[in-house]
């Protein structure tokens, strides 16, 4: 390629970046992870997903090993189904993986899409010592 478009590429990439951060966007950020941090929800099916709080919301990683099917009692999961639609969550054998880091509004959302039902993810979240998203957070 010629160092022109390159330029002008880099350009525009930072353009669109200062746009969308003066909405409070983050954009083209590599996402890192702090191990003490991190979060585990899992139930006895296999589905197992770990993330972390951050300030924009509840970082679900790439791996995490989701719900094929939603329980009996939950009818529809609508952002578990617009993650598949977007092939973001992608089946594997008796699970979705997730295919990408992927931030939720909410803990309770992040662990619904893991375990395929509503759910509230300040009890089902828990870090490495056992203690929930609610103990460690709330109290």
């Amino acid at each position: 390629m010629a160092d022109s478009v390159i330029s002008d590429l880099h350009y525009y990439i930072n353009t669109i970046e200062v746009l969308l951060s003066t909405l409070g966007l983050k954009c083209f950020q590599i996402m890192e992870t702090q191990s003490d941090s991190v979060f585990v929800c899992k139930d006895k099916y296999g589905n197992i997903g770990k993330g972390e709080y951050l300030e924009d919301g509840f970082m679900l990683y790439k791996g995490s090993k989701c719900s094929l099917e939603l329980h009996k009692g939950t009818k529809s999961l609508p952002q578990r189904d617009a993650l598949i639609q977007s092939g973001i969550l992608k089946k594997s054998g008796d699970h979705y993986i997730l295919q990408s880091n992927k931030i939720f509004s909410s803990v309770s959302s992040a662990s619904s899409i893991i375990l395929g039902r509503r759910s509230n993810g300040w009890r089902e979240w828990k870090d490495s010592n056992g203690k929930t998203f609610d103990e460690l957070k709330r109290q």
